[in-house]
């Protein structure tokens, strides 16, 4: 069973403020991921891009960069928990759970 669904983006950034401690300077910023459908039986394609800790978040950069990024095939039901991996990576607190109404 092949999935069809429509391609979409998931951005998420965090704040930055001037008294950041070190920990979050050197870390990223947020990130933007591209998933799209595979032609292979359920399975997703994902590509990642993260935002630099010194550059602005900005969503036009963030696409850009994720299309051009290598896939990664994963199983749909894993998304939600690669989501919030990548979210621990940039010290983003949030549930993507709501992702999986997209797949549907």
């Amino acid at each position: 069973m092949v999935l069809e669904f429509k391609p979409f983006y998931i951005h998420a950034s965090r704040p930055v403020f001037k008294t950041d401690n070190s920990r979050y300077m050197h870390m990223p910023r947020g990130f933007t991921a591209f998933i799209q459908p595979s032609a292979g039986d359920r399975i997703i394609n994902v590509q990642i891009a993260y935002c630099s800790a010194k550059d602005q978040f900005c969503k036009k950069t963030g696409r850009f960069q994720a299309v051009r990024k290598d896939y990664m095939y994963m199983n749909p039901r894993k998304l939600g928990q690669f989501l919030e991996l990548a979210a621990i990576k940039c010290d983003i607190h949030t549930n993507f759970e709501y992702v999986y109404k997209h797949l549907v």
